[in-house]
Order: C-alpha cells, then structure tokens, then sequence
C-alpha cells in the first residue's frame, strides 16, 4: 500500500526541446526556458553520442541557460543504440574494447564533467544496450569505472551513476547489475509504460498498481534513484487524455519509491525521430521486439507537454498541478497558460530574453 505520497508532489524537470526547432528563433528559446522554469528547479539535456561536437555544442548552451534561470543540470551521455556503440563520426572502432572509442568517451565524459552538471549519467539505458551485445559487459563495465573517476576530479560534487531501461531491468532481473558495474551516486530509470494499457497488461492508467514501480524501494531500500526519463505518447494508441491522465498519476505510481527527480521526456513535441535514421540493422533489432518502427517514432515524437508550435496540451495543467512547485521562484501556483494561447509563456519568455540581452550589452 502506498504512502501519503499519493496525495503529494513530485520534483519534476523536463528536457527543454524547443519551440518551433528546428526553426526556432530568440523568442522560441525563451519561451522554452520559461516554461522548462515553470515546471521545477532541474532540466535535462541529453547528448545522442553519435552526433559528435554538434550535439555537445547544444548540450554546453541548453546547461548555460539552465544556470541562468537558476536551474541544476541532468546531463545524460546515450554512447549506444539498439545494442551497438555509436561513437561520433571518425572514431574508429565498434566496440567498447577498441582503444579510440574508450578514449574518445572519455574525453567526452571529460567534457560533460567540465559543465558541473548536478547530475551526469555516463549511459542511457545501459542494461538494454548489454541485453542486445553481452559480450560488451566487461568493456563497458571498466570504462565506466575510469570515467566515474575521472568525473570526480573534474567536478567533485556532480553526482555520477547509469540508467536502466526500468521494464527491461525489472523483467530480466537486473537487480545485481548496479553494483557489478561500479560505484553509482543514484540510480536512474527510464520508463514509457504507455504498451502495458494498450497490449491490455492492464485495463486502463487507474489499474496499474504502485507495486509497478514500488518495487524499487524493495530492492534499494536507501539508494538516491532518479527518472532520468519518462513519458507517454499522444500519438499511435495514445491520447491527450490518457497522456494528461498518467501525468496526474505520477505521484500515486511513483509515491512508495520517493524519487529525488522525475525528468518528463520532452518539454515540445518534436519531428526527430524519423525511420530513415535506422540502419538495417536496428530495424531487424525492432523487428526481434515485435516493434513498428514508423508507430514507434511517431509515439517518441510525441511525448511533448506542449505542441511543437508551443500550444499547451492537457498533459501540461496536469504536470504543473503534480510538481513541486519551484522553490528559488518564490511563487507557489504560477497560472496555466490556456491550450492555444500561452500567454503567459510568452510574456514570461519576454522577460527572460529582455534580461538576458540587458546582461549581454551591460
């Protein structure tokens, strides 16, 4: 049974996808900071490892922003995909036993600590990744090892630890894996649970019991744990009900395990994920799953509180009226912007740009 947290709130922080991207203009950016600020006193950034310089660039800009607003940082570092390692253009090497690919992460790990993050998770969802290639797991394990070392150094007070696929983790019994990989500051999840209303494992949000994530706290009774992901889709089965409705579940599902952070997937809808960005062989991996690639992406891409053009969707109210309210804002129930209005929002990215140009020419 769970505990008065069912009645509470929860720490809640988004990934500030912006407005519009990937047209997105000053006031966009804005917008999105705004917003990402409204929600709590975290924010994420994610860096796809693939993407190289590029995609650090952003994630360098999106923790400078962050600060600005008086926001702490969760960096995450996704080095995988669908079983195979993915390092950035030029690197040579497939594997994590390959000399330039554990230096090249590490250098990059290097890199992430260099932004003081609160939170750095050296790899997303590592447990599907050794699930798909388990002759990876020493390789991984060891370089793991160094690279929480060498955050340390860099920034000793970031706190460092791994994610895990949550469904994955609970059904294979992954319950060891944490510690054979190495010293971890929180343990984090991610978790789209979204299939298990649809593929009628339970009837409906209301029937998925708090056991469903309660069982956590049965196994790390004391450890700092964080959902580093988390989300439901509006698009393919979903809904913009039962998206708002599973947010305003959050606190009931997620009371008994008391998270330190809960991190909503994406702030804005996206058109990111797209089929032809899949090798054949990640799609014949999503084939093995029993997964459509096109519904798949379709559903990822959804996941925003808002639309990608900044329109609030029922899910937004919701995560608002779930979080705890931002503690450095001083304010305890900032009003809702209206669904297709956002005004708000608007006038809050207002003053966020304003200042920011007034510290610029100052």
């Amino acid at each position: 049974m769970a505990h008065c947290a069912y009645a509470g709130t929860l720490p809640m922080a988004t990934v500030m996808s912006l407005r519009n991207y990937p047209f997105s203009d000053e006031l966009d950016v804005a917008f999105s900071l705004a917003a990402t600020r409204m929600l709590g006193d975290h924010a994420g950034a994610f860096w796809e490892w693939g993407g190289g310089d590029r995609v650090f660039e952003s994630v360098t800009k999106m923790t400078s922003l962050y600060q600005q607003a008086g926001m702490e940082s969760l960096v995450q570092m996704s080095p995988t995909s669908l079983g195979a390692v993915r390092p950035p253009e030029g690197v040579v090497g497939t594997s994590f036993a390959d000399s330039d690919v554990r230096a090249q992460y590490l250098q990059d790990i290097e890199r992430l600590a260099g932004l003081h993050p609160k939170y750095l998770n050296a790899a997303a969802e590592i447990n599907l990744f050794l699930y798909l290639n388990q002759g990876e797991f020493e390789h991984f394990q060891s370089l793991y090892q160094e690279a929480y070392e060498r955050v340390k150094a860099i920034s000793p007070a970031t706190q460092v630890g791994l994610s895990y696929h949550h469904e994955l983790f609970y059904l294979e019994r992954n319950f060891e894996l944490p510690a054979q990989l190495g010293p971890q500051d929180f343990i984090g999840f991610s978790s789209y649970p979204s299939w298990t209303v649809y593929k009628a494992v339970f009837d409906s949000i209301a029937d998925i019991p708090a056991e469903y994530y309660g069982w956590i706290r049965q196994v790390y009774p004391t450890q700092t744990v964080l959902f580093t992901e988390i989300g439901w889709p509006n698009a393919g089965d979903g809904s913009l009900a039962d998206q708002a409705d599973f947010v305003l579940a959050l606190p009931r599902l997620l009371g008994d395990v008391d998270p330190e952070l809960v991190v909503w997937t994406l702030l804005h809808d996206v058109a990111h994920f797209r089929v032809d960005m899949l090798t054949d062989e990640a799609i014949a991996v999503l084939d093995s799953f029993g997964v459509d690639p096109e519904v798949l992406f379709a559903q990822l891409n959804s996941m925003g509180l808002l639309t990608l053009d900044g329109l609030a969707k029922p899910a937004w109210p919701a995560a608002l009226s779930v979080r705890t309210p931002p503690t450095s804002l001083g304010v305890q129930a900032p009003a809702v912007p209206e669904p297709g209005g956002g005004v708000l929002l608007v006038s809050m990215g207002l003053v966020v740009l304003r200042r920011r140009r007034r510290k610029v020419a100052g």
